[in-house]
């Protein structure tokens, strides 16, 4: 559990050239108020799906890199206890990613996260693997070890290739209970070609006799109670997770459906990066805020 901070930190941001709107109904007429005052000049053409998958995928390495706290990483550990060869394997998993019920991004979104941590956690060993070749291991132990690593990689291309079918569908589907029920068929696909990740990289070793070990992932995320502080009182902030805004940006989404999230309480449960908006008096200001502890947080307005 973070410590207690007593210090403020105090938000003062500039402005930027993107609009946004809120999920609440009662904030609509102000952000919709700042959205027309700052309407983009010309026609942009949308991006494709595949554009839009690129920047999920770019957005998703960089919660990987980053070590994100809603992340918990897949692990294989290879280690060699007496004269038996062990194998350790952790799940992964997406828990606690701040969202809006409305953002059909989401899904993919968590599930790119999942992709590119089976890979890293692949390659990572496979790295470790190389530079203990040498040391107390034959050949033939690290040449298994090695087709242990890479057993799963055709199944993470797989999964990839349902994620760009998930964007391709939020794109073209315009039924929202059939892009639901398409969007549900694609998760079940994507997880069940994951789980033949660890499937695979058993099997190789089984048939090298290697221990298995089940290991424990890290635990759920606890988001920390933040105490929020508005100046002025009347003023209103909104929250995106970082990673959600660079897809929506990168998408192109029209200013009035960007799924933010308003901050209608204090203290207000939060952890990792955000990109934000504060309202006030018509004038709005818009930046990021990374969150790694319970210190308060000074909203202001200008």
């Amino acid at each position: 559990m973070a410590k207690l901070f007593c210090c403020v930190l105090i938000v003062v941001v500039g402005s930027l050239n993107s609009s946004i709107a809120a999920n609440h109904a009662v904030s609509k007429t102000n952000l919709h108020s700042a959205i027309n005052k700052q309407k983009n000049r010309g026609k942009i053409m949308h991006p494709t799906p595949l554009t839009i998958w690129k920047g999920i995928k770019a957005a998703a390495q960089d919660e990987v890199q980053s070590n994100s706290p809603f992340l918990i990483a897949p692990r294989f550990t290879v280690k060699q206890i007496g004269s038996s060869p062990q194998l350790t394997i952790v799940r992964g998993d997406v828990v606690g990613l701040p969202s809006s019920e409305d953002d059909p991004y989401q899904l993919p979104f968590k599930k790119q996260i999942l992709i590119e941590a089976l890979r890293s956690s692949l390659v990572e060993t496979d790295l470790s693997i190389t530079k203990a070749s040498t040391v107390k291991r034959s050949s033939r132990q690290a040449s298994g070890e090695f087709q242990m690593m890479k057993a799963g990689q055709p199944y993470l291309a797989e999964a990839e290739s349902l994620v760009r079918k998930m964007v391709v569908d939020i794109e073209t589907e315009s039924d929202k209970n059939l892009l639901l029920e398409k969007l549900s068929g694609s998760e079940k696909e994507i997880d069940d070609t994951l789980e033949k990740v660890y499937e695979a990289v058993e099997q190789v070793a089984k048939r090298d006799r290697y221990n298995i070990i089940y290991g424990r992932g890290g635990e759920n995320p606890t988001k920390f109670s933040v105490p929020i502080v508005r100046v002025p009182d009347d003023a209103q902030v909104f929250i995106m997770h970082a990673g959600t805004y660079k897809i929506h940006q990168r998408r192109g989404t029209a200013p009035s459906q960007f799924p933010w999230i308003e901050i209608t309480q204090s203290p207000y449960p939060l952890m990792g990066k955000y990109h934000y908006l504060i309202i006030s008096a018509g004038k709005r200001r818009e930046s990021t805020i990374e969150v790694a502890n319970n210190s308060p947080i000074r909203f202001q307005a200008n």
